[in-house]
Formats: C-alpha cells, sequence, structure tokens
C-alpha cells in the first residue's frame, strides 16, 4: 500500500508525469469541444520518446459536445448519437505506436443523464472505433457495464447496471501483450495492488483477436451523459488524478435514482478519499444542496463538518421532512483546507408518494361451472384507500361493477363472483384511489371456467376439433384416417418422403388458446412403434421461449411436457416409454407451480435406483408459459404467426394420434386414470399410497392386506431396558 501511495504522490508532480498519452479535465470556459487542445500530451511518439509541442485537437463526429461547467456534456441532437474524438499525436490517423504490442490504458468518469443504449470510451483508429469500455448494446435500453469489441460486436458485461445519474470512474486497457482487454468500475486501492495481474479487473475479455492500430481516444454515447478526468495512460496508477470520483463524496444514501423514500430520511454519503481509500487528509468540511423539479435552483441547506471515522460517511438529516411526491436533486460540495471547493455530483430522489400503491395484484383464476372466484388487491395506502373492480372490455369501455345478483365486493379490496359461468369469463381488475386524487389501477386478471377448449376425436373423418367455438384445423402432408383408434377412428401421420404430415389450428384464431398460459391439460392417444429426437405429439410452437410441447424427450422413446418460461423448460422424461407400438395415454397438466406427465392413467414418477423410494413427483414451475402468436399443431411444431409461418413437422416416425384433448386446467390424477380406464375398461391404480388401508399397493383394501397387517399384530416394538 506504501509503495502505490508514493507513486501516486509522485504523480502529482507533472514534472514526473511519466509517459501519459494524453490527459483532460476540460477546464475550458464553456462553449463548443471542437477545436479545444488544452489537457496534457496529445503529441505522444511512444514510450521513451518525449511529449511534443503540437498537441492535437478535438474533432466532432457527431454534434452535442460542448463543455459546461468544466465538464464536457454530450446531448443527442438528432443524429441518434454524439461522440468527439482526439488523436494521440502519430504522424497520422491509420499508424501509431499501438498495435500487435503494448498495453494502453482508457480512463474517464462519466455519469449517466438519461435512458440510452450505449455509451463508452473507446480505443480509435482513425474513424474506426476498435475498443469499446463502458455500456455495450444491449435490448431493452440501459443494461451493463462491459467491454465491446466493435470489430465483431462480442462483448462482455460485468455484474454492474447502468444507473442514471450515478458517477462512475472507469480505467479500461486494451492488453495486447496478453490479447486482451479489461476494465475497472470506480477502482479502489485494492485494485492498484493487483493491477499488474492480467487476469484482474470487473471485467475481463480474453481472446480478443484485435490487432489493429490505435491511435486514438473517441468519448461517445446514445444519449445525454456527462464526462471527465479523460486520461490515455501505459501505466494503470497514472489513471489516477486529483478530481476523479474518489475524490468527490460518493456512495449516497438513499440511492441514487431511489424512489419511494421516506420524507422523514437522512441523507448520507461516503467523503472524499485520498488514493488509498482513506478519507482525504484536505478535507476540512461539506456543504449540502437541494433542489426539486419545481425549484431547480440549488439552496444551500447546511454545512457538515464531521464523519464517521470508520465507515467515512457523513449525513444531513433536514430540519424538516420532506415534501411527498417530490423529486429530490442534491449535492455535497467539499472544501479543502486551502478554501479550494470541489463540487460534488448531483444526485436524485423521489419521495414517497401520497398515491395508493398497489403492493399485490389480484391474480388468475380457474373455477369449476357454478363455484365461486375471489379477486383481491392488496394497497399501501396514507389516506383511507377507495376500490372499484370493472371488467376488461377494450380498455375504453370497460364495465364497472356493482353488488348485485352473483357479483358482491365491488367496491372492497375483495371482488367475488358467485356461481361463474361462462358468460363471466374474461379480465377483471382494480381502480385505487386515495385523498390525493390520483387513482392507480391493479393488473388485469383473467377469470377462466373449467373446461376442455379443443378435442379432436377424428370420428366420422372429421379433422376438426368438435369443442364449439374452437378453431377449424388445416392439413399439412396427406395424414389418412384408420379405423383403428382407441375409440373408434383415429389420425395416422406418416413419415415419407413425401410429406411429414401434420394438422393445425387456424392462425388467426391462435389468441384462442391463450387461456391455457395460466394452467393447463394436454392430453392424446398415441400408437407408434419407432421413436425419433424431440418428436411433439402436441404443440404450440414450444421453441425459443414461446409456448409449450407435450413431445418425445431426445431419444429415450419417454414422453415429456415442455413449457416455455417456467422454469424445468424441457420437462423430465416419462418413466415408461410410449414407442413400443401400443395404444398409450399421454396427458401433461401446469398449474402454474408444478408439471406433471402421466402415462397410462399414472403420475409418471421417478424413482430411487437404490431403495425404490419415490424420488420426484413433479417439475418444480413458475409464472405464465411464454405467449405466443403460434397455432396448435398436432404431430408437428408450427411456429411463427399469421402470415409468417414456419411448419416445423418435426414427427419423422409415423405415429396415430386420437382423442386429442387440451383444457384451460390441470386435470386431476383421479379423473386422469378415469379416463385411462373407461376408454380402455382396464381399471387402473392412479397413486398406490391411497386409500390408507392399502399396504400391497393395489388400490384395493382386502384380505392380502388384512395378511400384511396380522403379521406383525402382536409384534413387540418396545425398547427394552438394558441389564
Amino acid at each position: 500500500m506504501k509503495r502505490i501511495a508514493v507513486v501516486l504522490s509522485l504523480f502529482l508532480v507533472a514534472s514526473v508525469y511519466g509517459d501519459i498519452v494524453g490527459s483532460d479535465s476540460f477546464d475550458y470556459p464553456d462553449g463548443a469541444l471542437a477545436g479545444r487542445t488544452g489537457g496534457y500530451g496529445w503529441d505522444w511518439k511512444g514510450v521513451g520518446n518525449p511529449q511534443g509541442t503540437s498537441p492535437t485537437p478535438w474533432i466532432n463526429m457527431a454534434s452535442g459536445t460542448n463543455v459546461t461547467g468544466g465538464k464536457l456534456i454530450l446531448t443527442e441532437t438528432g443524429s441518434g448519437w454524439i461522440a468527439a474524438r482526439r488523436e494521440f499525436g502519430s504522424d497520422t490517423w491509420g499508424t501509431g505506436a499501438f498495435q500487435n504490442t503494448g498495453i494502453v490504458y482508457f480512463a474517464a468518469t462519466l455519469t449517466i443523464g438519461e435512458a440510452q443504449g450505449w455509451l463508452g470510451i473507446s480505443a480509435q483508429d482513425g474513424g474506426s472505433e476498435r475498443i469499446k469500455f463502458g455500456m455495450p448494446w444491449q435490448s431493452g435500453g440501459l443494461g451493463f457495464l462491459g467491454i465491446n469489441n466493435e470489430n465483431n460486436g462480442v462483448y462482455v458485461v460485468s455484474n454492474v447496471s447502468a444507473e442514471i445519474n450515478r458517477p462512475y470512474r472507469i480505467v479500461g486497457v486494451l492488453d495486447y501483450n496478453h490479447n486482451a482487454a479489461r476494465m475497472w468500475i470506480d477502482p479502489d486501492s485494492g485494485d492498484y495492488e493487483t493491477a499488474w495481474n492480467h487476469t484482474s479487473a470487473d471485467v475481463v475479455f480474453n481472446n480478443l483477436g484485435m490487432w489493429n492500430w490505435v491511435n486514438g481516444v473517441r468519448i461517445g454515447s446514445g444519449g445525454k451523459t456527462t464526462w471527465d478526468d479523460v486520461i490515455i495512460a501505459t501505466t494503470f496508477a497514472e489513471t489516477f488524478i486529483p478530481g476523479s470520483l474518489n475524490h468527490r463524496p460518493q456512495a449516497p444514501s438513499p440511492a441514487a435514482g431511489a424512489v419511494d423514500v421516506s420524507i422523514n430520511t437522512t441523507l448520507s454519503w461516503k467523503v472524499m478519499l485520498d488514493p488509498n481509500s482513506m478519507a482525504d487528509p484536505n478535507l476540512v468540511s461539506m456543504k449540502l444542496y437541494m433542489a426539486t423539479d419545481q425549484d431547480p435552483n440549488f439552496v444551500f441547506k447546511g454545512d457538515i463538518a464531521g464523519w464517521d471515522s470508520g465507515t467515512l460517511r457523513a449525513a444531513y438529516t433536514p430540519s424538516a421532512p420532506l415534501v411527498r411526491d417530490t423529486r429530490y436533486l442534491w449535492r455535497v460540495d467539499s472544501i479543502q483546507n486551502n478554501a479550494a471547493v470541489v463540487t460534488g455530483d448531483v444526485w436524485t430522489f423521489e419521495t414517497e408518494k401520497s398515491v395508493p400503491k398497489i403492493t399485490a395484484d389480484p391474480t388468475y383464476q380457474v373455477v369449476p361451472a357454478g363455484n365461486s372466484a375471489q379477486f383481491t388487491v392488496v394497497v399501501s395506502s396514507i389516506s383511507t384507500p377507495t376500490y372499484r373492480w370493472y371488467r376488461y372490455v377494450d380498455g375504453t369501455n370497460d364495465t364497472a361493477l356493482s353488488d348485485a345478483g352473483d357479483i358482491s365486493g365491488a367496491q372492497t379490496e375483495a371482488l367475488t363472483i358467485a356461481n361463474v359461468e361462462l358468460a363471466d369469463e374474461g379480465a377483471y381488475y382494480c381502480v385505487v384511489n386515495n385523498d390525493s386524487g390520483v387513482p392507480v389501477t391493479s393488473k388485469r386478471a383473467l377469470l377462466g371456467v373449467e373446461r376442455v377448449i379443443a378435442y379432436w376425436t377424428f370420428e366420422n373423418n372429421n379433422l376438426n376439433s368438435i369443442i364449439p367455438g374452437s378453431p377449424a384445423s388445416v392439413v399439412y402432408g396427406d395424414p389418412a384416417f384408420v379405423t383403428e383408434g382407441i375409440a373408434g377412428d383415429a389420425l395416422a401421420f406418416d413419415a415419407d418422403s413425401n410429406a411429414q404430415d401434420l394438422i393445425y389450428t387456424e392462425p388467426d384464431k391462435s389468441a384462442y388458446f391463450d387461456i391455457c398460459n395460466y394452467t393447463m391439460t394436454v392430453a392424446c392417444w398415441v400408437k407408434a412403434s419407432s421413436a425419433g429426437s424431440w418428436n411433439p405429439l402436441v404443440a404450440r410452437n414450444g421453441e425459443s421461449g414461446e409456448g409449450w410441447q407435450l413431445r418425445q424427450r431426445e431419444d429415450t422413446r419417454r414422453a415429456c411436457f415442455t413449457t416455455r418460461g417456467t422454469g424445468n423448460e424441457d420437462g423430465t422424461a416419462s418413466n415408461r416409454t410410449i414407442f413400443d407400438g401400443k395404444w398409450h395415454y399421454v396427458v401433461g397438466t401446469y398449474d402454474g407451480a408444478a408439471k406433471k406427465v402421466y402415462i397410462d392413467g399414472i403420475l409418471s414418477r421417478v424413482y430411487n435406483a437404490d431403495n425404490g423410494s419415490v424420488q420426484q413427483e413433479y417439475d418444480a414451475v413458475n409464472g405464465l408459459i411464454g405467449t405466443t402468436a403460434s397455432p396448435v399443431a398436432l404431430a408437428g411444431r408450427v411456429q411463427g404467426g399469421p402470415g409468417n409461418l414456419n411448419i416445423q413437422n418435426t414427427s419423422v416416425i409415423p405415429c396415430t394420434l386420437d382423442e386429442v384433448a387440451i383444457y384451460n386446467y390441470a386435470l386431476d390424477a383421479v379423473t386422469i386414470a378415469q379416463n385411462y380406464a373407461s376408454a380402455t375398461g382396464t381399471a387402473v391404480c392412479p397413486d398406490p399410497s391411497t386409500p390408507g388401508n392399502d399396504l400391497t399397493g393395489d388400490c384395493v383394501v382386502d384380505m392380502k392386506d388384512l395378511a400384511e397387517l396380522a403379521a406383525e399384530w402382536l409384534m413387540d416394538t418396545s425398547v427394552k431396558p438394558v441389564m
């Protein structure tokens, strides 16, 4: 630690700057950056060569680069991005001291001013960006800080998320010697100690494969950002300068961008630090200023002369409670022993809302016809809340509910619908208000009535589901009706070279099956002699995060139930084969928390190979099945939506399907066993553990069970004393 302190103290003396390529703290009069030539260096010819006397200027690459208050402000002005570059000082762009060998560091302090897709400080080769240290482009707006190889678009990110109004000190290194790039985020003294180790950093990009010339730096972003203390250097230690991140107060509480902050909060922060992460010995006091969106002029609030010597944190408690529903801006300026003032970064937070806050939304329910359903909303409110429930129609003409008939609690936190029937099916939500007069709306929750929503019997050469209102079927290939179904006619799908068969539902009516994203059952009878790999029996897409599939798992000759977006997505393989030339009843159920597979009326359990005990009865899952615009397909899979279908009839094995059914709820084990027994005329024991007196596991309590009991009737199991 002492060695580092010595290096840094020497660095403060201009005559021993060493081989700094260039540095700029943007201490210019306010105005455009282009053409400015300040800072140190920027005429660098390589290690051991003297600094030049004709520094290069900053060059605009897109408008919106201006200096304000001693900082560089990048503000997007219509081009979709802003950037400025500066040459190190080589004779021409496209040549320079760094190619294939050497190490060069890129450092800057930045603060993100608004949501945007990317930002960073980059190694520049003439007009080409090579390596960017900052935030690579990631879908969804602000992502994680990391390194992007601009030559091929490959990036590596840290676990540090990009946040608005939080300052970051970024130090990146392009290390030709190890074919790598690395980046430190808010480096501390520990990083200084280990920076020599080429595996040390918050982000490590190995096997970089970047051998271009690097002879300049680019600073850019896709939206408003503030930049300061840019340094290009050949050693890690030289990237530290007074006025960088550690030399301003940091780690604010409330955190930058925090919301729902108590109006009685105490503000605290870590004081400005020296290079060894100790309180700066030149610090004597601090001044705190606050503003709001309504009054953006900063107002002095108080002097703070002390801090906790252990945590190095200082604090300030406002003299009066803050105002609810307000966005506050605050900063802490540091006063040094020479009376110099180091202006702090601006942090923001939002106080708690006086409007009601919904802490738990109503959830989906599927109930048998004639039963009751109840939707509940949980609210946090400073004043007494009011409630009003609605049935969703189109977002504009929604129906406000009132207590009448089967509806009760329409103006309370719990809505009850008694004697549910199909006409009640739909989406329900609650609008909550309080003394603030600002209403908030819950999420919509669907009400479903338990029923089979599609059923293909294939009787009388009918390809369509027989459930009224369910979508019609579209034929692909040449499936053929056969009379040897499990119950009358069935549909045979071949896999000849001319057509690999399937049928699928009308694409423009696919939303009919959306209710199954919450809970569902898919069931079919199947007969097949040979197995393939991942062959769908009944599917609604079921790939790329969308939909579900009842299908064969890999080449195991066994079934699984695939549900995308729920965890345990592919599903555990059944414990019995279904590809043996015999009819099998295959069922997959999903209730939002458990996913089960049944073969021939019996739950497919995973047994312990050592002792035969039950090891697993279901796959634990969570949430909704991934939404999709794709139709339901039999004996194959269809991806895409109306007008953009991708038919993937991956059933490259012949199979015959019969009695295919889809339900909007999870069937229970007894119902599934009854379906099997009714179709085959064979009794089935769905759960050998019931009834409780069945000691032989055959679902019958008879003399065999009595014999098992009698065998141990008079067995003495008491514990005897030992003499």
